[in-house]
């Protein structure tokens, strides 16, 4: 029997299996079982593409319309398992939403995933550095930052920034080296 994963459904979830899954998905977690992640502690950015324009309930912060782009979810992986553990969550539709981008996942095909090894969380500073880059914008106040006085972890971009570009608005002076994981081969 297939694996079988929940997606939203007015209001409900209903089950869909593997192979109802759209292509690029199925493609995408195959791919991520594949590739190991570290399983020590760091911070992430999680990066994913809606196609079209979708409007979704995210937790308590209610309904909110996601227009199409790219998207990068800041997140910190200092517990168990690390960044292998928390990314590995994020690469599959959760069957019961936990964090905000479990709810905006089933909707967003996984590109990336950029990280640091450091034991130490650079999230805020990092969803800093990804709001500063030309063509930014937060599409949801206090998504992924119900926590912290962030605007927002997640950042939308018509077209996402290169690691490079990050890396230089990042990582001004002295900063931790900053690896890519790709998701389907067309990560920046």
């Amino acid at each position: 029997m297939a694996p079988e994963h929940l997606i939203p459904n007015h209001g409900g979830y209903r089950r869909l299996f593997r192979a109802h899954l759209p292509r690029e998905i199925r493609q995408s977690e195959k791919e991520a079982e594949m590739t190991p992640l570290p399983r020590t502690p760091g911070t992430y950015i999680f990066i994913g593409r809606l196609t079209t324009l979708g409007e979704f309930t995210v937790g308590r912060l209610g309904r909110i319309a996601f227009p199409a782009g790219d998207y990068a979810y800041v997140g910190s992986a200092l517990g168990p398992g690390g960044i292998a553990a928390r990314v590995g969550h994020h690469l599959l539709v959760s069957c019961r939403p936990r964090w905000h981008l479990d709810f905006l996942r089933p909707h967003l095909i996984p590109v990336a995933v950029w990280f640091t090894t450091e034991k130490y969380s650079l999230e805020h500073e990092w969803a800093a550095a990804l709001q500063g880059i030309r063509g930014a914008s937060i599409p949801c106040r206090g998504f992924g930052s119900s926590d912290c006085r962030c605007p927002s972890h997640l950042i939308k971009f018509r077209r996402m920034p290169t690691v490079e570009t990050f890396r230089r608005h990042a990582c001004q002076g002295n900063h931790p080296r900053i690896r890519t994981f790709r998701c389907h081969g067309n990560a920046g």
